[in-house]
């Protein structure tokens, strides 16, 4: 699904009041949407593509019998003059039920531009991703704080921290929108809990059995400027439920003596 012809620029700001607000038209933060790949990024500079931890490349099978790997790519989000506490991203339409799975995951990369790639501390940015029947008022959030690659290394860990990696269970949203309604609060209300380090969050009434789009992006939560790159890859539905169910087909025949017969 991370293809990135597939994904739009969100031209509205990234807010919890559950009101479109166009961003500027002149707005001074920069977004591209890039690719990066295994066979185009390889000696990539300042930092080399690696296919996440875990991940074999496809293969494919050519007119000759010969097996072909086939190209293995991310998501490029990069971001020029972030502000502090402003975010940045872009989504993708789609018609999606995600009841019959349990868990959600994805590889984020993480890496500062600026010249050196030190400028930025762990924990500043933080990848945000939304999921609902819009990005807006309906959505559950995941804010997932980011460690920064340091410019130069090659090896898949460092490139793809594990502290990255956003993978949870599907119930941890639905029980948080069932704490938000049992707590009284309005659904037009952000509400917001941190669970295992990471930001959950619900807004509206999302349904997971019809959500409409995915959104990510990029939040600067302490720095002044930021400018930044990120890579998704590998988003994934996991475990999914194939629990046997039950099915029965009954009939009953009556005779009212002479009178007939029901069925």
């Amino acid at each position: 699904e991370l293809v990135r012809n597939q994904w739009r620029k969100f031209d509205y700001e990234i807010n919890t009041t559950g009101n479109y607000v166009r961003l500027p038209a002149n707005d001074p933060t920069k977004v591209d949407i890039l690719a990066v790949n295994i066979e185009e990024n390889d000696r990539r500079q300042p930092i080399v593509y690696r296919q996440p931890p875990g991940i074999q490349r496809q293969q494919q099978i050519s007119n000759n019998n010969v097996q072909l790997l086939l190209n293995e790519q991310s998501l490029s989000l990069r971001v020029a003059g972030l502000a502090k506490k402003e975010s940045r991203g872009l989504f993708k339409a789609m018609n999606l039920d995600l009841r019959q799975y349990g868990r959600i995951a994805m590889f984020i990369h993480a890496e500062s531009t600026k010249p050196g790639g030190t400028d930025i501390a762990a924990n500043n940015l933080n990848a945000v991703i939304r999921i609902g029947n819009d990005y807006v008022s309906n959505y559950y959030e995941v804010k997932v704080p980011l460690k920064i690659t340091p410019w130069g290394a090659s090896d898949s860990l460092t490139i793809w921290p594990e502290a990255n990696n956003l993978d949870f269970d599907m119930d941890i949203l639905t029980a948080l929108k069932s704490r938000r309604n049992n707590s009284g609060g309005p659904p037009s209300q952000f509400f917001q809990e941190t669970i295992d380090g990471k930001q959950y969050a619900v807004m509206g009434n999302p349904n997971l059995g019809e959500v409409r789009g995915f959104f990510l992006g990029v939040e600067n939560a302490a720095q002044d400027l930021v400018d930044a790159e990120l890579w998704f890859n590998e988003l994934r539905l996991q475990r999914l439920d194939e629990k046997g169910g039950y099915a029965a087909l009954g009939r009953v025949d009556l005779r009212l003596a002479d009178l007939g017969s029901l069925s």
